[in-house]
């Protein structure tokens, strides 16, 4: 028995779970990869007082689950985590969808544990004319059952009591769960819930739209460009705004150690770069401690922030799962369904983040492919902004080609990859949720989690990585490359030698091999065009290796690579021939 109880919050995707956990625990929450499992989960810790004693839990918010007994990878490691490691089960129910969510309790049940039922969103469930007896519902599962409204924290401290009263067990043998009665869970149902017809609110009408062939399509057009416009505009406010306080906090101390660091050019340039009367440009300086801290910070978290910010609310208004079925049917030409549109989005932010938002899909092929996509045709912000930067080197036509030539390539390469996969495919099935105001501290929360989680694994890697590239940079070794053993790209793409260095770097930061593009003065549009074609088809940075090989191990890494490679190469010179032969 554990000194420190586990609770683990269960239930149905979209039933308030993670606003339940972020009101149980506050932000001090950390994410954890349970070996043996490779099941994703946050855990955070309830410290409750009453009277003169203090009692602890740990709280484990696990994904959301249909079934204990769903063959997925998904509802089998869920499963058996919760088997596992539970001490205690709180099982957080839909209150305005009782039927569908008792099927899961029924499975928990038999495991038996000490279990608390949390019947959640339970002011929606009175506006809707659902009144439910807890009091009968408790007697006919045998467990305390507690009405909630996780945002505004209403039932949640006799959640806190329950959880105090609750007994510990010792843990039975293993059990394996069984398919529920269905005529059992409606018995159930007729006995303790009755529903009164009432008129329909506004947002019921938008959104049956959200879900119509013709409207849903053009409410989601219109909900993507507002969504885009607003992260766009949010991340050059933050950026803006960072710049200014690396411009007033570091720029001193920095041109102080530039001067101290005279004597040791090497040293004066790896760690502060180029300084100029007094003043750094922390986005070209190139040295360690400017560029190398300011790009991660000043240029890859604000369109983090701003995404995550912005898809955070569209996921707690619960539009999202309705925008992957209205793109379902568009999907299944790629072996994909509509929850693969999901991490993509994501990835037009972050493409970190939309690798990581492939954990959606259950089906590990899915999951590569969609993969794959997104991290070859879909720029996330900081490439978008690289492609908008190199705009007045290679001009509009070339830059609106760039994203023609993504779109085309996005559904060629997923055409030929879902066509491998046909016999792997797997239909999506998906809960539709009201759609309700999103509320901003369980967002906001979210939010700081989200972008605390990212900075972590981000930026260490960012900056060794720069740190290594500025080393090469330092003695010349890209000169060196671009003379000898890449000499061959001028015939290929048509590009000259000085190309080298940013094609390189690009491989790893976007943002750098801008900085070296921007420096070639004799760079024409033909060669500004496919130099940033190929930059933009290559991985965005190199925390997205690092999360590809977490996410898929190795061999699917270095294949990913390899996929990478032969499409830039072949889109790269194919463009070269066309661009010569037709000028």
């Amino acid at each position: 028995m554990h000194t420190i109880p586990s609770v683990i919050l269960i239930g149905n995707p979209n039933v308030g779970k993670s606003a339940l956990f972020s009101r149980l625990t506050g932000t001090k929450v950390v994410s954890s990869n349970f070996p043996g499992t490779t099941l994703s989960v946050l855990r955070g810790m309830l410290e409750t007082k009453h009277r003169s004693t203090t009692q602890n839990f740990e709280l484990i918010d696990v994904p959301g689950l249909y079934s204990l007994t769903e063959q997925t990878q998904t509802s089998q490691r869920g499963a058996r985590f919760v088997i596992d490691h539970a001490d205690i089960i709180v099982n957080v129910l839909d209150a305005t969808n009782l039927k569908r969510n008792l099927y899961l309790t029924m499975q928990l049940l038999q495991l038996g544990k000490p279990m608390i039922i949390v019947l959640n969103m339970w002011d929606e469930a009175r506006y809707h004319g659902i009144t439910i007896d807890t009091n009968a519902l408790s007697n006919a599962l045998g467990v305390p059952v507690i009405p909630t409204t996780a945002p505004s924290g209403n039932g949640v401290p006799f959640l806190v009591q329950a959880l105090r009263d609750t007994t510990l067990r010792a843990p039975a043998g293993p059990v394996e769960p069984t398919t529920p009665d269905w005529a059992t869970i409606s018995e159930i149902i007729t006995t303790v819930q009755t529903i009164t017809q009432r008129a329909k609110r506004p947002l019921e009408y938008l959104a049956t739209l959200t879900l119509h062939p013709l409207w849903g399509t053009l409410l989601a057009v219109g909900i993507l460009i507002t969504t885009l416009s607003t992260i766009f505009f949010l991340s050059e406010l933050l950026e803006g705004s960072i710049l200014q306080l690396f411009s007033l906090t570091l720029t001193t101390p920095l041109v102080w150690l530039h001067k101290m660091l005279a004597g040791f050019p090497f040293l004066q340039s790896f760690l502060v770069g180029t300084v100029e009367n007094g003043v750094i440009d922390f986005e070209q300086a190139m040295g360690l401690l400017s560029t190398g801290i300011y790009i991660p910070l000043g240029q890859v978290a604000p369109p983090v922030t701003a995404f995550y910010l912005i898809m955070g609310m569209l996921e707690d208004c619960g539009y999202l799962p309705r925008l992957a079925t209205l793109a379902d049917t568009l999907m299944h030409r790629y072996a994909l369904h509509g929850f693969a549109l999901i991490p993509m989005l994501l990835g037009a932010g972050c493409n970190v983040t939309g690798i990581i938002g492939t954990r959606v899909l259950d089906n590990r092929r899915q999951r590569i492919i969609t993969a794959v996509l997104l991290s070859i045709t879909i720029p996330c912000a900081s490439q978008t902004g690289f492609i908008v930067a190199m705009t007045s080197r290679m001009g509009s036509f070339y830059a609106a080609m760039i994203f023609v030539t993504l779109a085309v390539t996005w559904h060629l390469l997923g055409t030929l990859l879902g066509k491998q996969e046909k016999q792997n495919y797997q239909e999506m099935i998906i809960e539709i949720p009201p759609l309700r105001m999103p509320r901003l501290r369980p967002s906001l929360t979210k939010l700081a989690y989200r972008v605390r989680n990212f900075l972590s694994d981000a930026i260490p890697i960012t900056i060794i990585g720069i740190g290594i590239l500025l080393i090469l940079n330092y003695f010349m070794v890209f000169e060196f490359l671009g003379r000898t053993v890449f000499s061959f790209l001028h015939t290929l793409w048509g590009l000259p030698s000085q190309v080298i260095p940013a094609l390189f770097m690009g491989l790893f930061r976007k943002e750098i091999a801008l900085s070296y593009l921007k420096m070639i003065p004799d760079l024409s549009q033909a060669q500004a065009f496919i130099s940033t074609l190929l930059l933009t088809l290559w991985f965005p940075c190199i925390s997205v290796y690092s999360i590809l090989y977490k996410e898929f191990g190795l061999r699917p890494l270095l294949w990913m690579i390899g996929v990478m490679f032969a499409v830039s190469t072949t889109l790269g010179t194919l463009a070269h021939m066309l661009i010569a032969t037709f000028g």
